[in-house]
């Protein structure tokens, strides 16, 4: 019965409820595109086919190039999952301008209600998080057999994040006090359920809410917290 509550526990922790969906929401699509610009940021609206479904997927992204190509995505996204099936709604900063070869991060919320000494070792939490990274980011997920919980941070972050890694080092480079502030801000301002999850692996860096966020402020917070994550292991 431990097992299983850990195993429930994981899946929570990092995004697990990836199915996790809203009511209809109305995008002020005006208020998107004067926020891109206020912000110099690039913005479309598209209809294309996303990996988060098998349908059709309705995205509104927004972007910053570099001129040696690098840059950021933030997308709000509506895709179908097939007939009969609830739309899945995501909200996803990335960046491929900095990489973790052979490595993995994670950092993602923890359940208000998840005992403190609750343990994360056991065969059923590595297939809980194997399972969550595959519905995260599809067949190429990383293996979580090394993954260890690292408690890196200050007493307010561990309190609401949790913190898993390959080598214990690696978040004590990211977790910086740009970092923390910029988490936690989220955390304040978005619904437990929407609170972001962080994988930073060899593709890169990424930042997934889970529904829709599509008020300027909330998505200028994610915006923020990818930029110090960037600038947070770039700087060391």
């Amino acid at each position: 019965m431990q097992g299983l509550t850990i195993a429930v526990a994981i899946l929570a922790v990092l995004g697990g409820a990836l199915w996790f969906t809203q009511r209809r929401q109305k995008i002020n699509e005006t208020a998107l595109a004067q926020l891109a610009q206020s912000q110099g940021w690039q913005y479309q609206k598209s209809y294309e086919l996303s990996h988060l479904g098998s349908g059709n997927v309705l995205r509104y992204r927004f972007s910053q190039a570099h001129e040696d190509g690098g840059g950021w995505t933030l997308d709000i996204e509506t895709a179908s999952a097939g007939a009969g099936g609830a739309p899945l709604q995501s909200t996803i900063w990335r960046s491929a301008d900095v990489k973790l070869p052979d490595e993995l991060v994670l950092i993602g919320p923890r359940p208000k209600d998840m005992p403190a000494n609750l343990d994360f070792g056991g065969m059923l939490t590595q297939a809980a998080l194997q399972m969550l990274l595959r519905a995260t980011l599809g067949n190429d997920a990383p293996d979580t057999s090394h993954l260890r919980e690292v408690k890196k941070g200050s007493p307010d972050l561990l309190g609401h994040y949790l913190v898993f890694a390959t080598d214990e080092a690696l978040p004590g480079r990211l977790l910086t006090s740009e970092v923390e502030g910029a988490l936690l801000a989220l955390t304040r301002s978005l619904k437990e359920k929407q609170r972001p999850a962080v994988v930073f692996r060899e593709q890169g860096l990424q930042v997934k809410c889970v529904g829709l966020i599509s008020d300027p402020p909330n998505l200028q917070r994610i915006a923020a917290l990818g930029g110090a994550l960037k600038a947070a292991w770039s700087d060391n």
